[in-house]
């Protein structure tokens, strides 16, 4: 999975000695355009949903009069997906923009590993000795050093809620009302959003602490459970650090030995329907 960014909407370009990419936005452009990559081994429906900083950001096909909240490609067969785009990015001032691939019904979004692909746009880097000296990381034993924290769904006793299989399709096999976020090794904070596959979003929670060796646990507003409850559409939870410049503060860091690798994330976890019988 990649993306290729128009060099007419962007120019490519790294922090000093960094490997972390960002963009420089053409001047006046309010248009990110590019090309989204993806093997695929089979049929596959395909939906990319787009958001700058918290916002979900219009996306469209180059050519399209109209913007959509998410953009949908069928693919048959076994192929290299190629697949341009336009993004409307006037909508903020935000850095930041993740690019969300949802993959047909039976890809599962476990929130181990990153499924979002995330893009920054500088015009000016204003990276200082603080900012940096924020992202140290010591004391640690990089053979067991998690850069990422784990999410889970949780009762109100923070049981967690196990998988279940029903007729080859999966589900949670009770209710839950929190999420939380465990295996944290290091100080960082976090926005959580919630999405759906058609590009509804909701933000469930912004700025929030996460302190090394604490598990994090939030409860979810009854009016947020409704909103899922009712909606029959794949849904998911979206857990981000280290918005807009900091993503640059992370590589700068890694870059002078004062953490043992990167740890920026953007993560999804999938929110299954639940079945209870």
């Amino acid at each position: 999975m990649d993306v290729t960014i128009n060099p007419e909407s962007a120019v490519r370009n790294h922090y000093e000695g960094t490997k972390y990419p960002y963009f420089i936005l053409n001047s006046n452009e309010d248009i990110l355009s590019g090309i989204f990559s993806l093997q695929v081994n089979k049929d596959t429906d395909l939906k990319i949903i787009s958001l700058k900083g918290n916002e979900l950001a219009p996306i469209r096909l180059p050519g399209d009069k109209e913007w959509f909240s998410n953009l949908k490609y069928t693919e048959t067969g076994d192929n290299m997906l190629k697949i341009p785009f336009e993004i409307d990015i006037s909508i903020n001032n935000s850095e930041d923009i993740l690019l969300i691939p949802i993959i047909n019904d039976n890809f599962f979004y476990s929130g181990e590993h990153s499924g979002v692909i995330r893009l920054v746009t500088i015009d000016n880097v204003k990276l200082n000795k603080a900012m940096i000296d924020e992202q140290t990381i010591s004391d640690v034993d990089i053979e067991t050093f998690h850069p990422r924290p784990s999410i889970k769904l949780t009762d109100i006793n923070g049981n967690r809620i196990n998988e279940v299989i029903r007729e080859d399709k999966l589900y949670l096999s009770k209710n839950w009302s929190h999420l939380e976020l465990a295996n944290i090794m290091y100080d960082t904070i976090v926005d959580i959003l919630w999405i759906d596959e058609e590009g509804k979003t909701e933000i469930i929670a912004e700025n929030v602490q996460l302190n090394k060796n604490e598990n994090f646990k939030l409860e979810i507003k009854k009016r947020y459970l409704d909103i899922m409850k009712e909606n029959t559409k794949r849904q998911f939870f979206v857990v981000i650090n280290n918005r807009n410049q900091k993503v640059l503060a992370d590589s700068e860091a890694f870059n002078q030995n004062k953490k043992p690798t990167l740890t920026t994330f953007q993560l999804i976890k999938e929110i299954l329907p639940t079945i209870t019988d």
